[in-house]
């Protein structure tokens, strides 16, 4: 079993508040047993858009996702 991931940490003088509050939630999807859906994939490349700079962000995209493509491979057996 993979260790568990490093918590996702975005300073809140590099992202907007609105900002920080969408990756939150997704941080929270991905804790949770809650399906990533294209529209989370959506917010994560959009806030990825907006701020390429934030290696966080980078990671959040990441894990979005790969649990996405996990997704799709669960759902095509």
């Amino acid at each position: 079993m993979p260790a568990a991931a490093e918590p996702i940490s975005i300073r809140a003088d590099a992202v907007p508040a609105a900002d920080r509050a969408e990756a939150e939630a997704l941080v929270q999807r991905l804790s949770g047993s809650i399906e990533i859906s294209a529209s989370d994939v959506q917010t994560a490349e959009n806030l990825f858009a907006r701020h390429p700079q934030e290696p966080p962000v980078r990671q959040l995209l990441e894990r979005v996702l790969m649990a996405a493509a996990a997704r799709e491979s669960r759902s095509k057996r």
